[in-house]
């Protein structure tokens, strides 16, 4: 299933913007309940003139509410599903910056914690594991069967970057149904968000042009 990859989400994703969605879906029905009192066109009355005030827009607050609803639940399964090698890191560089190399490489390869005394959510299948092992591992001969029995070996030192670009490929396209939920959550917001924009763009338009 061809569903845009994991990288893609991770502007969104770290967005702060995106990221308080959280809160606009609680403050969203707040404000509305505020705002709902106070009039769209307010005439301030001053001697000699009477000047027109635009203090309130009129905003589909149901719309905006379930933008912000969208977007928080995208963001949320982001968070959760997305592996760690690529919501985390982009290169290599940052990577090997938190002092991570080798071990952790396959810590993710074999889906076991960095003590490899507990299983974690694994990022490859069983042949893209087969493939670290045969490239990167100097275990050309060794099969599937023998795979998740081995002892975790290491990468060489020469290979790591490699190892890292092509591990973090695997795993950016893994979980497609959570991708495909994530992206169509997102299209929601934006499309909902857009036609509040847009709308009231429209009506403060309207408003001037009478």
């Amino acid at each position: 299933m061809m569903v845009i990859r994991w990288s893609a989400f991770n502007k969104l994703g770290r967005s702060k913007i995106v990221r308080s969605s959280y809160y606009w879906a609680i403050f969203v029905p707040i404000a509305a309940k505020v705002l709902s009192a106070i009039p769209i066109n307010h005439k301030l009355n001053i001697p000699s003139s009477s000047v027109s005030l635009v203090l309130g827009v009129p905003f589909t607050w149901e719309l905006l509410y379930y933008s912000a609803v969208f977007f928080a639940l995208g963001t949320l399964l982001y968070h959760v599903c997305c592996p760690e090698i690529v919501k985390a890191y982009d290169k290599y560089s940052d990577f090997s910056a938190e002092g991570k190399g080798s071990a952790d490489l396959l810590c993710i390869v074999f889906g076991v914690s960095a003590d490899q005394t507990q299983k974690i959510a694994g990022a490859l299948t069983d042949q893209q594991r087969l493939e670290v092992v045969q490239r990167f591992c100097g275990k050309q001969q060794i099969v599937m069967e023998d795979v998740m029995n081995m002892r975790i070996n290491t990468i060489g030192i020469s290979d790591e970057v490699r190892a890292f670009s092509f591990i973090r490929n695997c795993a950016d396209f893994q979980r497609p149904w959570h991708r495909a939920t994530i992206l169509i959550l997102y299209a929601f917001g934006f499309i909902l968000f857009g036609y509040v924009m847009l709308q009231n763009l429209w009506s403060v338009v309207a408003l001037h042009m009478r």
